[in-house]
């Protein structure tokens, strides 16, 4: 077959509209975005003038239509799709004004910063059975967790019984991180990668108890967290997220889960993707993965979603469950309590296996 029959089979590019300008639109998205040929970013919006300018400066290159206002684009027939990295509190209203207007939507996590707000997104997709909405809980697509779920799932490790996350950044100096109406603390907005993440790899979760506070001084909002997480399959997790820290320090993250056969764990320190994987009876082994970021990864699930007429692999059921351990977490926080999850919200955590997420 000739290459120009081969690139005939292939399907077209998804019109994209980008909606928010800020750290997660310009710096986690589009580079990787605008580099796959299964997109075509046909326009970008943010509510800021000099947003819009800089992004001028920034990518010369990308020739696209800029708006102050959203409902120019989700309105604009010739897209099909678009990308929300706008600010947590907004994600609601727009995700499901694109539904409404007939648009695949995918939305940054979290998928909102109230469960209210989240089901109505949710509500709203499944009044558009042939419409996306998808979450963009990274951790599920991030190389090494990825790793961590396929080695779960081969039984490497054994039953999983035991595991602990740590995420940690100074918070961001925006005050927009300093309200807890606007960005949910650190447990909401940083945490939630591992609440995620943990909901996925081990399954639902029976009950949650955390400690933490406002440590920094900024603001109301809890800005670090410990957090125990007991499972429906008795398996135990302790996660830290902090955001009270130095200015100068810098982001660290590290997972490890103990099975009933083994461990698996990795980090950030070294530049490259790679687990460690400790088997009983067997000297530690360290795999590199020489893969892209988690970014590219998910904006391809999403893609490969949209043209191929398909679910997506990480569904806004899912997300909504992470947002329930997140609140249950920080309600913990205030009252002292265990709070236990009810039957109904365990049963959400759509624990979807690695073949589904590599379709």
């Amino acid at each position: 077959m000739s290459s120009s029959n081969k690139n005939s089979d292939q399907p077209a590019p998804v019109r994209l509209g980008l909606i928010g300008l800020g750290f997660a639109g310009t710096v986690l998205h589009l580079p990787s975005l605008s580099r796959n040929s299964r997109a075509r970013i046909v326009a970008v919006s943010d509510l800021s003038e000099s947003k819009l300018s800089q992004f001028s400066a920034d990518f010369p290159d990308l020739h696209v239509r800029k708006e102050l206002d959203y409902r120019s684009i989700i309105h604009d027939p010739t897209i099909d799709a678009v990308l929300i990295a706008s600010p947590t509190p907004s994600h609601a209203a727009i995700a499901v004004d694109a539904l409404k207007a007939n648009k695949h939507v995918f939305c940054e996590k979290p998928i909102s910063n109230t469960i209210a707000d989240a089901q109505k997104m949710i509500d709203e997709a499944e009044r558009h059975p042939d419409l996306i909405l998808m979450i963009g809980q990274v951790l599920r697509f991030w190389p090494e967790y990825v790793q961590i779920k396929k080695q779960i799932e081969y039984g490497k490790i054994g039953k999983p019984i035991i595991a602990r996350t740590y995420r940690a950044n100074p918070m961001p100096a925006s005050q927009f991180y300093e309200k807890d109406e606007l960005s949910g603390g650190v447990i909401v907005d940083l945490g939630l990668h591992d609440i995620d993440f943990l909901s996925w790899a081990l399954g639902p979760v029976k009950s949650v108890f955390a400690q933490g506070g406002n440590l920094s001084g900024r603001g109301d909002v809890i800005d670090y967290a410990q957090i125990h997480f007991n499972f429906v399959s008795g398996a135990i997790a302790y996660m830290e997220a902090n955001w009270a820290l130095p200015e100068n320090f810098p982001f660290s993250t590290a997972i490890e889960i103990t099975g009933t056969g083994g461990m698996i764990a990795a980090d950030n320190c070294d530049s490259r993707a790679s687990y460690q994987l400790t088997l009983k009876g067997q000297k530690r082994f360290t795999a590199a993965i020489a893969e892209l970021n988690g970014y590219h990864y998910e904006q391809e699930a999403f893609l490969k979603a949209v043209q191929n007429k398909r679910e997506t692999p990480m569904n806004a059921a899912a997300a909504l469950y992470s947002l329930r351990l997140a609140m249950a977490a920080k309600e913990s926080i205030k009252t002292g309590k265990l709070i236990v999850m009810d039957e109904a919200t365990k049963t959400a955590s759509a624990s979807a296996s690695l073949n589904e997420v590599a379709k």
